[in-house]
């Protein structure tokens, strides 16, 4: 197989418009006459529905990012979120099962808003294997420092979701940290080992670091990217080796 294709040319299925669209149901207020009612009215009161549900799913998403981040998992009740809201708990259990089926589509969202960041930063960085891999980790370690993901993702998900965490991780980000990897391959700056492990071991060890920074803040990323820059460094070395 060849190299893989250029990172920056791959991007992220944009998310489902958020908010209602007051247009749509004034089209068919509008279409109404005499009984009749016009195709363009028709579209918009097919749509209006649907475009109130992702918006009622958008604004419970919205309110329970920001209570979990503040108050925790085990500290947030439904009505925490709900009030806020203005909405009710029926509301909420027609697009979330439980607190946590909703907790983990924060969990998801979060992960997913950080992949969009590392693929911006590496459509915005040089074109060489090693700025790329340098655009990344800056971009990861900026994003996971932010309080909602730092506690959310790194601290309550663990013990939530258990070993969800592992299975959602690998399902959102290890597609785009393994095309890294068969980039660095490609370039001759890590030697052919396998791509899934390598990309699973690089998910592991910024994760342990960002949760590092939590507690210790810049001198954890300074030192966890320190070491994961001798990493890449000892694999560059052994990728330049002459065959024997």
């Amino acid at each position: 197989a060849g190299p893989h294709p250029r990172l920056r040319n791959v991007t992220m299925p944009g998310h489902p418009a958020q908010g209602p669209s007051h247009t749509s149901g004034m089209r068919y207020v509008a279409g109404v006459r005499q009984g009749e009612v016009t195709q363009g009215a028709s579209e918009g009161a097919l749509d209006a529905p649907r475009d109130a549900a992702e918006a009622t799913r958008a604004l419970l998403l919205e309110v329970a990012r920001r209570t979990f981040s503040r108050k925790g998992y085990a500290g947030t009740s439904l009505q925490d979120i709900v009030g806020p809201a203005g909405l009710t708990k029926g509301a909420l259990y027609h697009h979330f099962k439980s607190k946590a089926d909703l907790f983990e589509a924060v969990y998801v969202e979060l992960e997913e808003e950080l992949t969009v960041r590392v693929r911006a930063a590496l459509a915005a960085s040089a074109d060489d294997a090693q700025s790329q891999l340098a655009a990344a980790l800056d971009a990861f370690f900026e994003a996971s420092a932010e309080p909602a993901y730092l506690r959310v993702v790194l601290e309550e998900a663990p013990v939530v979701l258990r070993q969800r965490t592992r299975a959602i991780d690998r399902a959102i980000g290890l597609e785009l940290v393994s095309a890294l990897m068969e980039q660095l391959i490609a370039a001759g700056e890590v030697p052919p080992l396998p791509v899934e492990a390598l990309a699973g071991i690089l998910l592991a060890a910024t994760g342990d670091v960002a949760l590092e920074m939590a507690s210790r803040g810049e001198s954890a990323r300074r030192d966890g990217r320190a070491v994961i820059d001798a990493l890449f460094a000892g694999l560059r070395l052994l990728a330049r080796e002459p065959a024997p």
